[in-house]
Parts: structure tokens; sequence; C-alpha cells
């Protein structure tokens, strides 16, 4: 089946103090605020270097909980999305500039995911100094991975590169490729939870410099865990404990 979806656009977060949580993501990225032309008074945005991270002001809770997959072949996606019956809103003409679906919750198993028309970000987010590259991974835990894989591979299209199990990490995990990050589904095996919905776990974002990063952090006020070598080979990574908005967050870079 012919992938629609090309990239991962944004992951939003929300926030219960927009300005104290701009400062915070600001000091984890060593960053500065990027405009994009769908801002609104009630959301902040950060590009990253490879997806843009939306901070969205919410009276309800915080933490992490949508994400928005790009596609270049707006009239494809349209095809697929009506195909599969994946939309909450009807999907806007194929010669819309603009365009955004929401996917059904009853599709996603509970996650508030959405499809939208792939926009290249402006000259200036792209030159905007930063330590992070972009984000590495983001992680869906899953109680139905035969179920929620085939929702991310069979329908919208995403390359599996690995499905392994580990009883000592009491881990079945599910690698998909999208764009140059991996979206990956974490089932526990001990947990027979077959009627919880699906959740985000957690964002692991890249940079150059493991070490110097988490250094600069520590003078920052940030806290931070012990750097510590990666699953993937060659790398290191270390847990972020503060100003991340209630989202389990790891660095990784080369060790």
């Amino acid at each position: 089946m012919t992938p629609i979806i090309s990239k991962l656009d944004h992951v939003s977060i929300a926030v219960t103090d927009l300005a104290s949580a701009v400062k915070d993501y600001q000091t984890l990225f060593n960053t500065t605020l990027n405009a994009r032309a769908s801002s609104t008074e009630n959301e902040a945005w950060l590009y990253t270097g490879n997806i843009w991270l939306r901070l969205h002001q919410s009276d309800d809770a915080s933490g992490l909980h949508h994400m928005a997959f790009a596609c270049s072949d707006w009239a494809n996606a349209q095809r697929r999305i009506k195909q599969f019956t994946l939309a909450i809103d009807e999907p806007a003409a194929p010669e819309a500039k603009s365009s955004t679906v929401r996917l059904n919750p009853e599709r996603t198993r509970g996650l508030s995911l959405s499809l939208m028309l792939q926009v290249a970000p402006s000259q200036d987010a792209v030159k905007t100094s930063r330590d992070v590259t972009g984000l590495d991974h983001v992680v869906i835990k899953t109680a139905q991975p035969e179920h929620t894989g085939f929702v991310y591979g069979s329908i919208l299209g995403l390359d599996c590169r690995m499905d392994l199990s580990n009883p000592k990490w009491d881990s079945r995990l599910i690698f998909y490729r999208c764009g140059d990050l991996i979206v990956e589904l974490y089932h526990p095996l001990s947990r027979r939870e077959q009627d919880a919905p699906d959740s985000f776990f957690g964002l692991t974002w890249r940079v150059a410099d493991v070490n110097a990063t988490r250094t600069r952090l520590l003078d920052s006020g940030v806290l931070v865990s012990e750097l510590r070598p990666g699953r993937k080979p060659g790398t290191a990574v270390f847990t972020v404990k503060s100003h991340t908005q209630d989202v389990p967050t790891l660095f990784i870079g080369p060790a």
C-alpha cells in the first residue's frame, strides 16, 4: 500500500501556564520561539530541526496530547481517509492550500492524531540556533499492539523497521519509520489491559553533543539523570526530570 505520510509535522503539549512552558522549552532546547502562519494567542511554536513543537494553553490538563502527520500528496491522503473512514471531519477539497483532518479516536484507540498537508518551515525557523537537532522518536503505549500496529503500518503506511519482545524489559517494542524519526509502540508484556486506550508515553530529542547539553542544563537549574548507554549502539542518553511540562523526556546523542 502506498504510504500517505511523508513526515511528522508536530507534536502538541498541553500546558496550564503558557509563558512558563515557553521559558522551560527555550531552556531545554537553548533556542527561541518561531512564528508559524497558523499561530494563535493561546499557543507557541518552536522548530526543533525536523518537526515543530506546539505548546498549547489548557485549563484542564498538561502533557503530550496530540500528534500531526504531514502528507505531501493530499489528494492521495484524502482517498485513504475516505477508504478507511478515518476522519472526524470531512476532508477539505484537494485544491485547498492548507488542510487538516482529525482522525477518529475510535480508530486510533483514543489518541488525538491528525493528518495535514505538508508545509515547509520558513528559512528563519530552520536557521534558528538550537541545541536539539530534532525529534528522535515518540513512544506510544498500547494494550493492543496488533490493532495499533495495523493502523500505523497497514492503514497509514509507516514502514515497520523492527518488532521485538524482551522479557527482561517486560516490553514488546515495534518501530515505525516516519521521515527521519521513529514512532515506537510500547506494549508491556506482563499487563493484560486489553480495554485500556493507547496513550502517549514520551519523547526523545536528538542533540549533537549529549554531554555538553547535559552540563548546560545542569548549569541552568534543570534536573537530569546521569548519562547512560542508549539501547541503540553507539549512543548515550539522559532523562530530563524537570521543565518538561509532564512529558517523559530523554535526550540522546553519540556516545
